[in-house]
């Protein structure tokens, strides 16, 4: 996991589907503070050698934290248009 091209410190917390339900990992991240009215924060999450029908694969995904009390309002514009 990055933020901007940096690393991000984390854990593994499970690799376990404990007998039910689909194979998981879950991962936690440390040292990061978000306060409110902070801007968007996009983290680039990379998992690599996910077994897919026997084969190695990488899958790379972005997510945003966002504080959605700051969210601008050109998001919401109306773009309907009259008739």
């Amino acid at each position: 996991m990055t933020e901007n091209g940096s690393p991000v410190s984390l854990s593994v917390v499970s690799r376990t589907n404990n007998g039910y339900g689909d194979n998981t990992i879950v991962w936690e991240p440390s040292g990061l503070f978000f306060a409110q009215g902070d801007p968007d924060r996009r983290f680039t999450v990379t998992l690599s050698n996910i077994i897919v029908s026997g084969s190695p694969q990488t899958r790379v995904y972005d997510v945003v934290v966002m504080d959605p009390d700051t969210v601008a309002d050109e998001i919401f514009e109306n773009t309907r248009q009259p008739g």
